[in-house]
C-alpha cells in the first residue's frame, strides 16, 4: 500500500460545472480515495442540521482477483461505492444493449447492510437509473453500446448517519455522507 498526496487542480468543464483533476502516474491495479468535509449544511431550516461529508473512490483492476487486494486498500472509514464488472458466464453479464455490473456499497470498510439508494450516471452526467440496495451488494443493469471498446459510468450513494457532534464550533445532529 502506497499512500500519496495528490495536487488537485480545479477545471471548468465545457458543458458546465467543474471537476478536480490530478496526475497519478499509477498503473492497475490501484485504488484512489478522496475524503472532503464540506462543513455544516443547513439550507432548509425545517430539516436537521448536518455535517456534509464527501467520499470518493476510483479503482482500476486487471482482473476480478485484484478486487481482493483493493478491498483491503479501500476506505476503512466513511462511505465507499465501487462498480465491478460481473463475471463472464453469469446470468446477467451482458444482455442485448445492457451490461450488468455489481455495485458494492461499504461503510467503515464493511458492506452497508441497510437500504440505500444508488444513482447511476453516463459519462456526460445523464442520470441512467436509481436502484435500492438492501445488503450492500446490488446488481445494476446499465446501457451498453457494443460498438464502443469501453464505457464510462459513475454512481452515487447517500447515507444520513444519526450522529450528533460539533464542527468548527457549530452543532449538527447527523453526518450526511455522500459517495
Amino acid at each position: 500500500l502506497h499512500v500519496r498526496n495528490l495536487t488537485l487542480k480545479a477545471e471548468k468543464r465545457p458543458e458546465g460545472g467543474g471537476q478536480l483533476v490530478a496526475k497519478t502516474g499509477v498503473t492497475a491495479p490501484f485504488a484512489l480515495a478522496l475524503a472532503a468535509t464540506f462543513g455544516i449544511f443547513n439550507e432548509d431550516p425545517k430539516k436537521p442540521v448536518s455535517l456534509l461529508q464527501y467520499w470518493s473512490t476510483v479503482s482500476m483492476v486487471n482482473d476480478t482477483d485484484d478486487w481482493k487486494k483493493l478491498d483491503t486498500w479501500g476506505l476503512q472509514q466513511g462511505l465507499e461505492l465501487t462498480l465491478r464488472q460481473s463475471a463472464a458466464g453469469t446470468e446477467c453479464a451482458m444482455q442485448g444493449d445492457t451490461i450488468c455490473v455489481s455495485a458494492l456499497l461499504r461503510f467503515g470498510g464493511a458492506p452497508f447492510a441497510a437500504d440505500a439508494s444508488i444513482t447511476t450516471f453516463a459519462a456526460d452526467g445523464t442520470k441512467t437509473g436509481i436502484t435500492i440496495s438492501h445488503t450492500g451488494v446490488t446488481t445494476l443493469m446499465l446501457p451498453f453500446n457494443r460498438s464502443q471498446p469501453s464505457m464510462e459510468v459513475y454512481a452515487s450513494a447517500n447515507y444520513r448517519q444519526p450522529t450528533p457532534g460539533e464542527y468548527q464550533g457549530k452543532q449538527y445532529v447527523l453526518v450526511d455522507h455522500w459517495t
